[in-house]
């Protein structure tokens, strides 16, 4: 995920442990991003430039809270030209980072392009392991989504026309919020409409067996609980499933890339509308940059979920 711990661990940090017949750096090679892309500090410094340059004339409240934590935190930013009541979609962008670090703030640069095609665009921030385990954070998401829904229509957001994206570690958290069902809350049960599964990880069998897991703590049990492979969308008769694009990048490691396919086809098993879609020449880190440019393959395609 975006935010391992090293390029190459210290020979010896390796627990003992296989994930479909890799062990060890082999591994490690296929769930360390860090180690497939070996100048990811460059990606992420470009990350931030781009951010800090989108941040001159975007409109919105930054740092709202849905929760009491200070990192239960989300930015509104309103679709172009939108005023209240005007209805416009809703977007939610959750950060990766491995559930244990980065910022909704590195990925601003996306903003800017989706507030101008008339979008509302909610970036969220989420409490961080290993202070909270990964179910922790996925309530954090439920959370989130509550407040966008009693709320987002005070800024010109349509509550019935909400999306998801997710990159790395934030596309498993939306895929496990599919999973939730609203209708005890009396809310919609479509109340997510899409999602965008970014470069996800749906499988955590091998996490507990990375050294990365250091810092997250996710026992093998947990890993179990939370693999979204096992809790997939939920279908009820009658409601209208939500549409998913589930993508890699092209130049991503083969498992890693494996893992975006095998969810993919659990949901087209489904009866969920699934594109499926990889983005050639990017890699884990390059990718989510494809968002700051309108007629990229992942912005269009992006912005063809949303509706």
């Amino acid at each position: 995920m975006t935010d391992a711990v090293a390029s190459t661990p210290p020979e010896g940090e390796y627990p003992r442990g296989e994930y479909r017949g890799m062990s060890g750096l082999t591994l490690e090679r296929h769930y360390n991003p860090r180690l497939a892309v070996p100048d990811f500090q460059d990606y992420l410094d470009s990350h931030q430039r781009l951010s800090a340059a989108a941040e001159d004339g975007l409109a919105g409240t930054l740092d709202i809270h849905y929760g009491s934590h200070t990192l239960q935190t989300l930015d509104v930013h309103p679709a172009a030209g939108s005023v209240p009541a005007s209805g416009t979609p809703v977007h939610l962008f959750l950060h990766g980072g491995y559930w244990r670090g980065l910022d909704k703030a590195l990925y601003r640069f996306m903003v800017p392009p989706l507030v101008a095609s008339g979008v509302t665009v909610v970036p969220v921030n989420y409490r961080l392991a290993p202070a909270v385990t990964v179910g922790e954070i996925v309530e954090d998401i439920l959370e989130a989504l509550r407040w966008v829904s009693d709320h987002v229509a005070e800024y010109g957001g349509d509550p019935d026309r909400i999306t998801l994206s997710g990159h790395s570690a934030g596309a498993h958290l939306a895929a496990l919020v599919l999973a939730h069902d609203w209708t005890p809350e009396d809310r919609p049960a479509d109340l997510v409409k899409g999602a965008a599964l970014l470069s996800g990880i749906y499988d955590l069998e091998p996490v507990p067996l990375l050294p990365v897991n250091q810092e997250i703590g996710l026992t093998p049990e947990h890993a179990t609980a939370m693999s979204a492979m096992l809790r997939p969308p939920l279908v009820q008769e009658g409601i209208a499933p939500p549409r998913l694009l589930i993508g890699a990048g092209g130049d991503e490691p083969s498992d890693w890339v494996r893992q975006s396919v095998d969810y993919a086809a659990l949901c087209e098993n489904l009866g969920l509308p699934v594109t499926r879609q990889d983005f050639p020449g990017e890699n884990h880190f390059s990718m989510m940059e494809q968002m700051t440019d309108p007629e990229s393959l992942m912005f269009r395609a992006v912005r063809a979920l949303v509706g």
